[in-house]
């Protein structure tokens, strides 16, 4: 998939100045593509899909439904379920130390990008690199993986440049990577895509009771719904797992 700047794409949705998304049309990769850029090493940062053991779709929804009919009630049951989900994704990956809990958050369908600046005007960003914890360009490498699980109804799908942000900054031009300060990434990011519009984004479906991993603060994403009927819940935490070293 390419890409463009949002004002270019047709949609209903309020973006930021220099903002850019994916557009046209979907291809299958083969699991050997190893160079996004030509001239860059071959390398794909920490990324992934992971299923939940044991997820109950049908258990969820029952939950879920009690927060508009009888909010007590729900509010007692969630939090012992969000622990034991907490607690079989750090199974999954082998622990977890430094555990940050964002809760549950839901996205609407149709949407091209779900990542929103400005809640009360619904501004979204498009494609970005967080910076949950901040620092320069080399701690990045070091920042805390972001696990997110569905679930559901809905799929929803993770976007991502298969690059990490010190490969994305040694892709621009000398002045314009002295021009680019750690404390404005999304400077950095929109002149890295005007100065490499054919760089590819690829897309994993995430599917009610599957995750994806990611380290977030190191790479281009964005989440999406596009071309789904139904909305979706997500549960999110931040943490250092033993099987990611």
């Amino acid at each position: 998939m390419g890409l463009k700047p949002a004002d270019c794409v047709r949609t209903s949705r309020k973006y930021l100045a220099d903002s850019y998304v994916p557009c046209g049309e979907w291809k299958t990769i083969s699991p050997n593509t190893t160079s996004a850029v030509p001239g860059t090493p071959p390398f794909l940062p920490r990324c992934g899909i992971f299923q939940l053991p044991g997820f109950n779709q049908d258990q969820w929804l029952q939950i879920s439904r009690l927060e508009k009919v009888q909010p007590a009630l729900y509010n007692q049951i969630i939090d012992q379920v969000m622990a034991a989900i907490t607690s079989d994704m750090c199974d999954v990956f082998g622990g977890g130390s430094g555990l940050i809990t964002h809760g549950l958050h839901q996205n609407d369908p149709q949407d091209l990008t779900t990542t929103i600046k400005d809640e009360t005007e619904g501004i979204r960003v498009g494609l970005h690199i967080d910076s949950w914890e901040g620092g320069g360009f080399d701690e990045r490498d070091r920042s805390l993986t972001r696990i997110c699980l569905n679930l559901g109804p809905g799929d929803r799908y993770f976007l991502y440049v298969p690059l990490p942000l010190r490969t994305v900054l040694l892709c621009l031009p000398d002045k314009i990577r002295k021009d680019c300060s750690e404390n404005n990434l999304g400077s950095l990011v929109a002149e890295f895509f005007r100065n490499s519009p054919a760089v590819p984004v690829l897309r994993l479906l995430v599917k009610p009771g599957y995750g994806y991993f990611a380290d977030t603060d190191n790479i281009i994403h964005d989440a999406s719904t596009i071309g789904i009927e139904l909305p979706n819940t997500m549960f999110t935490l931040r943490g250092r797992f033993g099987l990611m070293g």
